[in-house]
């Protein structure tokens, strides 16, 4: 069994094609992961308890596991799964969660010393910059932006119904640029100011809240 003095916090794993055998060594401790502040995960909603993973010589094809804690420990939110190498974090797949149990699978290897923590991802934000301002007949333009938090790898857009009426059109989720994104005007749209949504989300597909912005197409002069 696997504890820390007074919760009862065990770790069921199920190893799939066990090339070498090895020795395993488990253990929980109280309190959050002391290193959460630098991984994808909120430590306001996550599990108050870590485990500590030691792998001496087995090796696997895969491995599934199942952690259980009492729900007193535990902050309440949708869980995921982190786990912390020493030195950088990764997110092996959450399969199930509840309110006492977190499940992962398919995680491919483990280091030698692998700590684990459990908690809701942390929303990325993003500052956007200027609204952009073309003329009438310009086919593209772009959206600047800065001071991003949470290390978001991923941009959506959506546009209202009076900008997709122009012929403006959704981006369904594309590699987030640095700096500037890209935004195809439509040739032929009237001049006016059109509304639309970003969204960013991180590796582990948490999405941010949304920032609006515009594009403001002006009228070409005319000559007096």
């Amino acid at each position: 069994p696997v504890g820390n003095g007074t919760n009862y916090t065990p770790l069921e794993l199920t190893f799939n094609s066990l090339s070498n055998s090895g020795t395993f060594t488990v253990s929980s401790s109280n309190g959050k992961h002391p290193n959460i502040g630098t991984s994808l995960l909120n430590s306001d909603k996550s599990v108050n308890s870590y485990w500590t993973l030691n792998n001496t010589g087995a090796t696997f094809t895969s491995v599934d596991g199942t952690f259980g804690f009492p729900s007193g420990l535990a902050d309440g939110g949708d869980y995921l799964v982190g786990l912390y190498d020493g030195s950088f974090w990764s997110y092996p797949n959450t399969t199930a969660a509840s309110s006492t149990s977190v499940s992962f699978g398919g995680l491919g290897s483990l280091p030698g010393t692998a700590t684990f923590a459990l908690a809701e991802c942390e929303p990325p934000t993003i500052a956007l910059g200027t609204n952009p301002v073309v003329c009438e007949g310009t086919v593209s333009t772009e959206l600047p932006y800065s001071a991003v938090t949470g290390s978001p790898v991923e941009y959506s857009i959506d546009f209202d119904a009076t900008a997709e009426g122009q012929g403006f059109y959704d981006v369904d989720w594309g590699s987030l640029p640095e700096n500037l994104i890209s935004i195809t005007v439509p040739d032929g749209a009237s001049p006016g100011t059109y509304n639309a949504t970003l969204i960013v989300r991180t590796e582990v597909d948490c999405e941010s809240t949304g920032d609006v912005f515009t594009i403001t197409i002006d009228p070409l002069p005319t000559a007096s």
